[in-house]
């Protein structure tokens, strides 16, 4: 009796615990065909609008649209959007979508409202080919790109969503091309990266206005790494190189507000890269000793050093660092050899700093990603097979989140693409082989959410038996055929086992007989799915 007992509090706990994951659901499957690979997500009007290649045209890519459903799924216009987009491709201000496309007269600046009817060319920049806009940035309710008239080359552009208000906002290089790069917005300023006539990157910073666009005085550098931007602490921290070597600097934006916060004098170069500010600090990827470490820094000199962790060890090739409520996330290397990429943690403290997981034990998981979202922090990492799964953590566990696949392989495969959209966690994933398609994370509804302590062991249209069970168990549904069965066996802490091709299932009419003989001896539950029901039962292994 107390067995019993036991077992159907185990079974009520499954219950609770299946409602409170949240799980994968497919939203649409865009292209039939192969990937529809939906990315590039951006919020407008309370609908989330991506790119995606649907197949009504090869592998052209259109601006799609969701709100969330399968029915509010669909695309906005068959223009092509451009193949492979540098920096933000779709980006919102004021009520409308800017991106690049072209209709076959070449590839131009074009605005949508989210309609068909609504998207249109915005202005023909370059009339005598494509003006590549690019690199889209939000400033002063304003868009700030990259584009070319044919006449001055890739130069800095503004718009204010009318064909007047597209203009070149300044011809900053005159002879010359320019080339804007690595467009930030800090402290009501925005910076950015030229090229000069020796090819070398320049940093200029403008207020919005012509007489106020000017080159930061770098005459104390030569040359600024523009990927290394960043933007904490009341100013802009990048990688800038004098005669001898790369190190950390900083700006305000002014002359006299430019300075370095590592030793210019140092023949050998820090080249800081990949920042993120967490709990007060500068986190940095940076050379020490011929390999790349993870740095930290308050913005001074004194207190800017290599940051080790809870073994006193170095911490090499960090990257992907993401701040979040749990900590600093990132990916790093216990060693410097380049074949062990795996998931890090730190809190602010050498203590807390430490490899969180190893995920993959044969090579690198190369964990990426990051999002925080509903209590946790959701990435993808590659597994042994290199399928790049889909993973959450608080910050002291790590676990692979699980779909409920319709198909009989599950891939779980992750395209690096989250976005959070009406609370709800957006992402491109192959969770069904159904290729890369647009997925949301929702709150599962358990298949047998309404049972009570006595419906456990009533017959609610399907039956187990021998139960408990040895090497077989015939699965029965009163009153209906098999028709597309899917089985799932999770254990009793709510873990998928395998595959539905493993249990060697043979179905004859309304009866389905599972070979067990592998299971070891315990509690599992067993979903069943097929066009007429849904249910989950508990099985016992003896």
């Amino acid at each position: 009796m107390r067995e019993k007992f036991a077992l159907l509090i185990a079974a009520l706990l499954f219950v609770l615990y299946a409602q409170a994951q949240p799980t994968p659901v497919l939203v649409k499957n865009i292209n039939p065909l192969v990937h529809s690979s939906p990315r590039y997500f951006c919020e407008m009007n309370g609908k989330l609008y991506f790119i995606a290649v649907d197949g009504s045209n090869g592998f052209d890519q259109f601006l799609w649209v969701t709100d969330g459903s399968e029915q509010g799924t669909h695309k906005v216009s068959q223009v092509k959007m451009r193949p492979y987009p540098e920096g933000v491709p779709l980006i919102e201000n004021n009520g409308l979508l800017y991106f690049a496309a072209e209709n076959g007269t070449g590839e131009e600046l074009w605005v949508s409202d989210g309609t068909e009817a609504g998207t249109r060319k915005l202005k023909e920049i370059n009339a005598t080919s494509s003006s590549w806009p690019k690199i889209f940035v939000k400033y002063k309710n304003k868009i700030f790109f990259n584009a070319t008239d044919g006449i001055h080359g890739e130069e800095l552009w503004v718009s204010d969503g009318t064909e007047s208000g597209t203009v070149m906002f300044k011809d900053i290089r005159d002879p010359g091309v320019s080339f804007p790069f690595r467009l930030l917005v800090f402290n009501n300023l925005l910076f950015f990266a030229i090229t000069n006539s020796a090819n070398d990157f320049e940093l200029w910073v403008t207020d919005g206005t012509t007489n106020g666009t000017r080159k930061i005085d770098n005459s104390p550098f030569t040359e600024v790494n523009p990927f290394s931007l960043h933007g904490w602490n009341g100013k802009v921290y990048f990688s800038a190189k004098n005669d001898t070597a790369s190190q950390l600097w900083a700006t305000d934006g002014t002359p006299s507000g430019t300075k370095p916060i590592t030793d210019t004098s140092h023949s050998v170069d820090l080249d800081p890269q990949v920042m993120t500010n967490y709990s007060g600090k500068l986190f940095f990827n940076g050379y020490y000793k011929g390999n790349q470490v993870l740095w930290c820094s308050d913005g001074t000199p004194e207190g800017t050093n290599v940051w080790r962790d809870n073994n006193d060890q170095l911490i090499y090739h960090p990257e992907n660092l993401r701040s979040t409520s749990f900590g600093l996330f990132f990916t790093a290397e216990k060693t410097p050899k380049y074949e062990n990429y795996e998931l890090w943690i730190t809190k602010g403290t050498k203590e807390s700093t430490k490899q969180l997981k190893d995920l993959n034990s044969l090579r690198s998981s190369y964990p990426s990603d990051f999002i925080e979202y509903h209590g946790k922090v959701y990435f993808s990492a590659a597994e042994v097979d290199n399928n790049r799964n889909m993973w959450k953590s608080d910050g002291v566990t790590v676990e692979k989140v699980i779909a409920p696949s319709t198909k009989k392989t599950m891939s779980n495969t992750i395209y690096p693409f989250f976005t959070i959209f009406n609370d709800t966690l957006f992402f491109s994933a192959d969770f069904d082989s159904l290729g890369f398609e647009l997925y949301k994370l929702g709150t599962a509804k358990p298949k047998d959410s309404t049972l009570t302590m006595g419906e456990l062991n009533a017959s609610y249209q399907l039956t187990l038996y021998p139960n408990p069970a040895g090497n077989i168990v015939n699965i029965v549904i009163d009153g209906a055929e098999m028709n597309n069965i899917h089985i799932e066996i999770y254990t009793a802490l709510g873990e998928l086992l395998r595959p539905q091709q493993d249990y060697h299932t043979i179905t004859t009419g309304n009866t389905c007989i599972v070979n067990t003989a592998t299971l070891k001896k315990g509690l599992y539950f067993v979903n069943v799915t097929t066009e007429n029901i849904a249910v989950t039962r508990r099985l016992v292994i003896e």
